[in-house]
């Protein structure tokens, strides 16, 4: 849980920080055609909305993964005898 809370501050600090070019960029775009000058800017944006694709399949992979066998929570459970 605490890995998830990491990538997804990680990944909010990455994007906040790209709201800039990303404003620029949309500017440049309502005024004309966007030539080869943005085309770095234009990969950036294309890198890091690649990466914010990855972290969010890494918490989502996060989530679902389960241990092999019982948890501690379900062993203690079956030891009790409570078993729904």
């Amino acid at each position: 849980m605490l890995i998830k809370l990491a990538l997804v501050v990680v990944a909010s600090v990455v994007l906040w920080q790209q709201l800039a070019p990303i404003g620029a960029l949309a500017a440049a775009a309502t005024a004309g055609p966007v030539g080869y000058a943005w085309l770095p800017m234009r990969l950036s944006l294309v890198v890091h909305a690649a990466g914010g694709l990855l972290v969010v399949l890494a918490a989502t992979a996060l989530t679902i993964d389960k241990p092999r066998g019982m948890t501690r929570y379900s062993y203690r459970r079956t030891r009790a005898g409570t078993e729904r």
